[in-house]
């Protein structure tokens, strides 16, 4: 069995191997991560295979279902590997705070310095991380498990939120009506959203040659079960784009709410254009302020807009309304992680001395990614087998390995009847070399 597989690491004296190989081959740039979390659904099936049987969950004697992921991801660098893989049925939020804590204390006795965790919007997943609190409580930051002197913070996935955001809206029961206080401007003052207006101006554009709904289609409008996850299909709502061409059309076809629609439309296009910026220079290419990394400098335009979106959803709490609004865990999510958003920001640049940050990496995109991996690297299958999770998992990290000793390596030749004396990369190599050929081999 090879010892990068993760298979090998759900015994505690190989706990994390991987992770510990890995920091010894990275720079001091990359040991600051967040650890990301997320489940990828499977289909529970047994398997044999070379001595061992896998297909057993870890929190009870069922199959397993689904299996949790971590990954650790750097804060201001492009370093990211998963760290560790389990496989449950129906873990419970008290199991899966032990193991996530379990995780935290053991990368830091590696090296790494956790400083939060991301997760969707799954109860389970709240409920596990509010336990770092006595008594448990959701909130943005708790005290750190391995130093008592530094902050953990807990965000919820900005690319779930997005889409929490428009699930709520097209699942009203009211015409598809949202209420929503005034952004900057009157108490009292509330506006209306409607998700007809889209679907109006899907239609009369149907037919035209030149759209103002830049690639509005079906699929954006209607979605099912399945493709209301699709962030893609929901980020296509929430575009600048569409808030131009909405106030064209609203005004030439005299459509109502069409500009409260827009300003809805547009509070979370902002929202999201500062969320989502990975690169330092995507300000610059996209012509807009808002998609620059974040600072915590007096006069940041993104640092007031959060400051002013958390008070705006303090505003829409405060509203007298049993419908049209946002279901009570998308609203205190939507703070919660606006408000981590403003925190992080001041410890990275306070703290770490960093002169901006990019929110784009506390996602777990990067994670879902890798869970399109699994499922291309299993024959294209949606739900694939906790042995083929496994197995697509080691090739990538013998992959991984191989890249980053060669990269600390630089070229190298391979002498296997040489008998002189070798340096310790050069064995390290012949060793991994040797390794994938064996795996390859059993495949």
């Amino acid at each position: 069995m090879l010892r990068s597989s993760p298979v090998s690491e759900q015994q505690d004296k190989y706990f994390l191997f991987y992770a510990k190989k890995i920091f010894s081959k990275i720079s001091d740039g990359d040991h600051n991560v967040f650890l990301l979390l997320d489940e990828i659904h499977m289909k529970p099936f047994m398997d044999y295979k070379g001595g061992n049987i896998v297909g057993n969950s870890y929190d009870n004697a069922d199959l397993a279902t689904s299996a949790h992921v971590f990954m650790s991801n750097s804060i201001s660098s492009s370093f990211k590997d998963v760290v560790h893989i389990v496989p449950v049925s129906h873990i419970v939020a008290e199991d899966l705070f032990t193991l996530i804590k379990k995780i935290i204390l053991a990368l830091e006795e590696i090296g790494f310095k956790v400083m939060g965790i991301v997760t969707d919007n799954n109860s389970i997943n709240r409920k596990a991380v509010s336990n770092f609190n006595n008594p448990p409580q959701f909130q943005v930051q708790y005290q750190h498990p391995a130093d008592e002197k530094r902050p953990l913070f807990y965000l919820i996935d900005s690319v779930h939120l997005i889409k929490c955001v428009r699930n709520n809206w097209i699942n009203q029961k009211n015409g598809y009506f949202m209420y929503y206080p005034q952004f900057e401007g009157e108490e009292n003052a509330v506006q209306t959203a409607s998700f007809s207006i889209l679907r109006k101006i899907y239609d009369i554009e149907s037919s035209e040659l030149l759209k103002f709904g830049i690639r509005l289609t079906r699929k954006d409008l209607w979605p099912t079960n399945l493709e209301s996850q699709n962030v893609s299909l929901a980020l296509k709502i929430f575009s600048s784009n569409l808030v131009k061409g909405l106030l064209e059309l609203g005004e030439k076809h005299n459509l109502m709410h069409y500009g409260d629609t827009a300003n809805f439309l547009n509070i979370f296009s902002t929202w999201w254009d500062i969320d989502n910026v990975k690169t330092v220079t995507k300000g610059k290419h996209k012509n807009n302020p808002m998609a620059e990394p974040i600072t915590d400098s007096l006069n940041s335009i993104k640092k007031e807009f959060l400051k002013k979106f958390i008070a705006w959803l303090d505003k829409y709490e405060k509203m007298n309304s049993n419908n049209g609004r946002f279901s009570r865990e998308t609203h205190s999510v939507l703070r919660q992680t606006s408000q981590a958003f403003l925190s992080v920001t001041e410890y990275c640049c306070n703290n770490l001395k960093m002169s901006y940050l990019l929110l784009g990496k506390i996602q777990t995109d990067k994670l879902e990614s890798r869970f399109g991996q699994y499922r291309s690297m299993s024959g294209d299958q949606y739900h694939i087998s906790i042995l083929q999770l496994y197995e697509t998992e080691n090739k990538l990290r013998i992959s991984r390995e191989l890249k980053l000793i060669s990269h600390t390596s630089g070229s190298f030749d391979i002498d296997l009847f040489d008998n002189s004396d070798q340096g310790e990369n050069s064995v390290e190599i012949i060793d991994v070399f040797f390794r994938t050929l064996k795996f390859l081999i059993q495949i």
